[in-house]
């Protein structure tokens, strides 16, 4: 069964000059160890120490779960770049052309992405035993999260869903 672990907590941030979005990023170790969720750029040397603390590298990783292309949770990808990038369709249409005053999703998302070994995942799909895909649109077009079969029963991981 795959086991579950949080490597970043995450957390919103809001001042009087503004806010900010801090992603949850969680492993999942099976027959693979997927990353749900990279973070933002200001996280990574977190993100990098969390997988060391764990003997990890990020050449460890066999996959990564993009949940939606908002900047918070995608801006690390290039750490796992021999990885493919799990994303659902709809997201990856929506982070090319993004809607002009959607700050979250800034207009070169979808460049930075498509850098990356995309792969397209769809609703019930299986992307490694006991883990599922489960579509999730509102928080955007193409939100996904899973669905994760665990020893202690079944585990959502939603994103900001």
């Amino acid at each position: 069964m795959p086991k579950i672990d949080v490597l970043l907590e995450g957390y919103g941030l809001g001042t009087n000059v503004g806010t900010i979005g801090f992603c949850s990023v969680i492993l999942i170790e099976g027959e693979k160890r997927l990353l749900f969720d990279s973070a933002h750029v200001g996280r990574r040397t977190f993100l990098q120490a969390a997988l060391a603390e764990r003997g990890l590298a990020p050449t460890d990783i066999d996959a990564q779960v993009l949940s939606h292309a908002h900047w918070d949770h995608f801006q690390n990808c290039d750490l796992f770049d021999h990885a493919p990038l799990l994303v659902h369709h709809s997201e990856r249409k929506y982070a090319s052309k993004p809607h002009r005053n959607d700050w979250a999703t800034p207009k070169w998302t979808g460049a930075v992405i498509e850098m990356m070994d995309l792969q397209e995942v769809g609703e019930g799909e299986q992307v490694m035993p006991g883990v599922r895909v489960l579509e999730l649109p509102g928080h955007s077009p193409g939100s996904i999260g899973l669905e994760v079969e665990t020893d202690d029963g079944v585990c959502l991981i939603v994103g900001d869903a």
